[in-house]
């Protein structure tokens, strides 16, 4: 696996309409302040590439879907394995684009931009951690790190769940609207 994951990589996603950007190596954070307020432009993301090319790669939250006026990028964050079928029930399946890293999954979906992030928290304990949550919804200001990015836990690469978002007409992505 080259150590140039974002270098490589990001400007595919960019290419796409998306929002590449770079995680520091051994986290899950990006780095990069002021992402949320920045212009995301070309010129913005060819400075990312240049500064961090040995960075992983995570997609922020909230990039238009071409095609699609009023939707943006979002996702669905399921931080427990055993909420993973529940989240699938509720779209009649399991979605087309997703991605594993240790635990739960986490499945691209277009969002009416209008939509904030939210939080779900299980309803009853559950053997979860006090306040835990179960499920978040990314859509704005939120970044989720992706393949092949290096999992900070297990030292190995995130893997897609389905179809590549790379591969997948991003109009094919389940729908959340109000």
């Amino acid at each position: 696996m080259s150590d140039l994951i974002y270098k490589t990589y990001a400007p595919l996603y960019i290419a796409k309409g998306l929002w590449a950007l770079p995680v520091a190596p051994g986290t899950k954070a990006v780095k990069v302040k002021g992402w949320t307020k920045a212009k995301l432009d070309e010129t913005y993301f060819d400075q990312l590439i240049e500064k961090h090319p040995n960075h992983g790669l995570g997609l922020g939250m909230g990039s238009p879907i071409p095609g699609r006026p009023g939707f943006v990028l979002g996702c669905i964050d399921i931080d427990h394995d055993r909420y993973v079928r529940i989240v699938e029930a509720f779209f009649g399946g399991t979605p087309p684009c997703g991605k594993h890293g240790a635990k739960g999954v986490t499945f691209f979906v277009q969002v009416s931009a209008s939509l904030k992030n939210k939080d779900f928290f299980p309803a009853a304990n559950l053997d979860l951690p006090e306040g835990a949550k179960v499920v978040e919804l990314f859509i704005r200001g939120k970044q989720t790190v992706i393949p092949p990015s290096i999992h900070p836990e297990t030292g190995k690469p995130y893997e897609w769940v389905g179809t590549p978002l790379l591969d997948i007409d991003l109009s094919q992505l389940p729908i959340i609207k109000e």
